[in-house]
Order: structure tokens, then sequence, then C-alpha cells
């Protein structure tokens, strides 16, 4: 990251960003395997501190679609759900909808990272992208070249108007982390919910985000 350097490093609750993702990603019914993708260069610092399973890529750093593909391969996966790495506050219900969707539906990609919260609107944050690693072959050939597209495995799709969506609007809250501003916000909700209820949920984060706004 340019605008937060390290912020998968940062601390939530004690532990790094990225051990608090995956500790939640990991309370999804419907993912098979938990694998924390990162560059090679990494690899020390996560195998150590992640009690979870870490596959590294030693080509370009920005190069996610390589990463991916890379990684999916080596892990056997036949369907991919990506979790970005700077959605600390992912619910494993999102993700688990994003996955029962996928596999009801015929559309070739399915997201719901910004997802509709009955009674708040569109939260940013707390879902996953969902494809197949036929499909993730086909965006490496397709995207050779282009280091925008390579960056963001996404972006592909939605330029090629292939996102199964419900809902489009701007995001009314933001759960990611891209700088400090959302770290320091992120961070807020951690402290103020982790110690005593751990496995917090989308909901308590919004009526938590309610609550302090009416004080």
């Amino acid at each position: 990251s340019t605008r937060l350097p390290g912020k998968a490093m940062l601390p939530l609750a004690g532990e790094p960003l990225t051990w608090r993702l995956v500790e939640r990603v990991t309370r999804s019914v419907l993912v098979n395997a938990v694998i924390v993708a990162c560059p090679e260069r990494d690899y020390g610092y996560f195998s150590a501190n992640l009690p979870y399973g870490v596959r590294t890529w030693d080509g370009p750093e920005n190069d996610l679609v390589g990463r991916h593909l890379h990684i999916a391969t080596l892990a056997d996966a036949d369907i991919i759900v990506r979790i970005p790495g700077d959605n600390p506050c992912v619910d494993q219900a999102y993700i688990d909808a994003a996955v029962e969707e996928h596999l009801e539906g015929t559309q070739v990609f399915t997201t719901n990272t910004t997802a509709w919260v009955d009674g708040f609107g569109n939260v940013d944050g707390l879902g996953a992208e969902v494809f197949t690693l036929s499909r993730l072959k086909i965006i490496d050939r397709l995207t050779h070249g282009n280091p925008e597209l390579r960056e963001h495995p996404h972006l592909w799709f939605y330029n090629n108007f292939m996102i199964e969506t419900a809902h489009e609007k701007p995001a009314k809250v933001r759960l990611d982390v891209n700088t400090q501003a959302d770290y320091e916000f992120v961070k807020d909700i951690y402290d103020a919910l982790y110690p005593t209820n751990p496995t917090f949920t989308a909901q308590d984060i919004l009526t938590y985000l309610a609550t302090k706004a009416s004080v």
C-alpha cells in the first residue's frame, strides 16, 4: 500500500490486521480452505505469526492476477473466494451468501464486497468475490501486459459487464482500510466490540456506529 505502508501488520485488538481478517474468514461455512496469498518476501512474517495457511508468489508484488492464479493452482482450487486484504471487518454470513449465490446462479463472477444491510444501506468491506479457476486462467491470458488489470483482478469483470450484484449504489459506510483515517475508524470499532464480542457481525458494527453518532 502506498497510502498506508505496512497496513497488513497494523494492530487490531492486539493482533495484526491480517490475523483478524483471516480469523473472521475461517468462520465461513462454505469455504473449504483459507490461504493467505502473499508476496514471497512476506512469507517469514506470516508463517511465523498466523495460525493459518500461507502460500507465496515470487513474481511482481502488484501482479495480483498472477499471484492468485499461482496460489490457486498450487492449492488445487476449483472455486476462488477472494477476500481483499484490507477488509478486516468481513462478515462470515456475507461470504457464505456470495458463495451460495455463485453456486446457484449462472454468472461468471459474483461479488458482495459492498453489500446491502437492511436499515443502513450499502456497506463496503463485508463480503467476497467468487469466480472459478478456469475463469481466472482466461483473465490471466486477456490481461497480459496491462498493469492496472493485473493489479485489480475484479476490474476485468467490471469492464466487461460480468458483475452479479444486487446493489450498485455507492457505499454509505466503508469498512476497508486504505488510509490512516480508515485504520483509526476500524480500530475504534475493534476496540469497542472485540473485547466482549470477538465474533461481532456487520449488524453489530452498524448498531455501534449508529449509537455512537447519536451520543
